[in-house]
């Protein structure tokens, strides 16, 4: 076939047209390649939707996070639909919520695949073409965890306040009906020997023992808000005595197995008795046993307690009945040294305390 030069030119011109075109979809294809392989290697569960508010595309996270198996089980359905709140009909409304909030990051409730709640924030932006929007992205982040965590820290601050509260009722409880009516009974007798120093000369020697009560009284207080005797014997004497005058005395036995090959700071140790005396008041008022172990170790870094009972035990379930049993304030304790408490019991088969605390770094 004889083509003329002027359609020679036309030709040659038309095939690099479609050379320069396949260049650029070619290019374009492997833009988009790279940002699926990106969106896909991401944490975060991505979807994105068209300006319908259907899903077209979501990444493996997203398929984890709700708990579907397959692209296929979530793509073509509305995304609006996975968001428990119900003002939100489309994917418009979500835009919408987080323009209007002037933050690109808000907290909702969704549903996973099985209809169960959990919490996500989310993000979103705009997907445009050459030929404007093509729809909306919107990137997930599960907060379900730090939502819990949140809650936990909020219950145990209330739990701490109270707590406090109430120990500064027991002081003033203690300080009003002991300390301050042995010094008026103090006061009384000086009175009368001020007046009377020969009649009333044995109310002299009273009025001095009722100071040494009042004094012995403070140093019982004194000792319960910041145990000294820790300092004057150390952990170990200190524990031993204390379950001599509050189980041994009750006819309950104690199995000691104490090995502190590192020194434990002190703000640890004053937590650490503090446990044992809650532990070993729990088993004294609660329990009915008549046998108790204790384990501490302190080594490699790692201090572990352990205080198990024969007692009555009682059902897990009901943990958060068992007004007074203290373990809120255990676990506060615990958690202030980033430690785990592993609590076990069953009825009448006793219960068993595990603490793992790390040691301080040197």
């Amino acid at each position: 076939m004889d083509y003329s030069s002027s359609n020679r030119d036309q030709l040659i011109s038309r095939i690099k047209g479609l050379e320069e075109e396949l260049d650029r979809k070619w290019y374009e294809e492997q833009h988009l390649s790279f940002i699926y392989d990106a969106l896909d290697s991401t944490l975060n569960g991505v979807a994105i939707t068209d300006l319908d508010g259907i899903i077209r595309y979501v990444n493996p996270s997203f398929l984890r996070m709700f708990e579907y198996t397959s692209k296929d089980d979530v793509t073509g359905k509305y995304a609006a639909d996975i968001f428990v709140a119900s003002k939100i009909s489309n994917i418009a409304d979500i835009d919408r919520i987080l323009e209007r909030e002037g933050d690109k990051k808000l907290e909702f409730d969704v549903y996973s695949k099985d209809g169960s709640i959990f919490q996500v924030e989310i993000s979103s932006s705009s997907v445009k073409g050459r030929d404007g929007y093509l729809g909306i992205i919107l990137s997930f982040n599960d907060i379900t965890e730090r939502k819990n965590v949140e809650l936990e820290n909020r219950i145990l601050s209330t739990m701490i306040m109270k707590s406090q509260e109430m120990e500064r009722q027991r002081v003033a409880k203690d300080l009003h009906d002991g300390v301050g009516q042995t010094i008026s009974a103090a006061k009384l007798n000086f009175v009368a020997y001020q007046k009377d120093t020969v009649k009333h000369k044995e109310r002299f020697k009273a009025g001095l023992q009722f100071i040494d009560s009042a004094s012995r009284e403070l140093r019982e207080i004194y000792n319960d808000l910041y145990p000294s005797i820790l300092s004057d014997m150390g952990l170990e004497s200190t524990i031993r005595w204390y379950a001599k005058n509050s189980l041994e005395m009750n006819r309950v036995k104690v199995i000691f197995d104490i090995n502190i090959e590192e020194k434990i700071q002190h703000s640890l140790e004053v937590d650490i008795y503090r446990i044992t005396k809650e532990l070993f008041s729990n088993i004294a008022k609660h329990s009915g046993a008549d046998a108790v172990d204790f384990m501490l170790h302190s080594s490699s870094g790692m201090i572990n307690l352990r205080v198990s009972d024969n007692g009555s035990g009682f059902e897990m379930t009901r943990l958060n009945d068992r007004r007074g049993f203290g373990i809120s304030n255990i676990k506060q304790r615990v958690n202030s040294h980033g430690g785990v408490l592993t609590l076990q019991a069953l009825p009448g088969e006793g219960t068993s305390v595990e603490i793992a605390i790390k040691g301080e770094e040197k």
